[in-house]
């Protein structure tokens, strides 16, 4: 199974639990830091802003993946990939240069699915298409950003109120089983009280 950008976010629900924190955040944090460093441009080689599945076997939705496609849903797993790094890596200097890449990263995202990709007449986010414009995107990966940690109320009602058109049977093991152990980390789990 090819790798989703959850890496932080799966170290965060680990360090909650743990009785000695501290320990195991010396052990990790060097090598998140690196992670940090390279995943923005790892899925944005170009430098655009505009994340993308490097190939249908990578992305979450496979079904959805087009050569040059940006969907919401890389996007909103990088926004909290950088949230929960900047979390985790609060107060300790010597990771400046991976907190401003994941600051910087997350607030051009934030910015990106805010203002550009929501598409308030289609109460849906839009994907793009490489040389087109965007169209709303009623696909699973448009149901994604109810885990954005970013997203507004508006979002979240609007994203809910069309939970019942989405088939999980249609999507990988991977991705249904990834979304609801990420949708338990939402606040007061959100997104499972559909």
């Amino acid at each position: 199974t090819p790798a989703c950008p959850v890496t932080c976010q799966l170290a965060e629900m680990v360090l909650e639990v743990l009785p000695d924190r501290d320990s195991f955040l010396a052990k990790i944090l060097p090598g998140l830091a690196r992670y940090v460093d390279r995943i923005f441009d790892r899925f944005d080689p170009d430098g655009t802003g505009l994340p993308r599945w490097p190939s249908a076997t990578e992305a979450l939705f496979p079904r959805e993946y087009e050569p040059g496609r940006f969907t919401v849903d890389l996007a909103v797993l990088l926004s909290n990939e950088a949230s929960a790094f900047c979390r985790i890596a609060a107060g300790h200097v010597e990771l400046d240069r991976a907190l401003g890449v994941a600051e910087s990263e997350q607030r051009e995202l934030d910015d990106w699915l805010h203002e550009t990709f929501w598409n308030e007449e289609a109460s849906a986010f839009d994907r793009l298409d490489e040389g087109r414009e965007g169209v709303p995107d009623y696909s699973p990966a448009g149901f994604l950003p109810l885990l954005w940690e970013a997203r507004s109320e508006v979002m979240t009602a609007e994203l809910r109120g069309r939970l019942e058109t989405w088939n999980l049977q249609e999507c990988p093991a991977r991705t249904w089983v990834l979304f609801f152990a990420l949708a338990l980390q939402t606040p007061h789990n959100s997104v499972v009280a559909w």
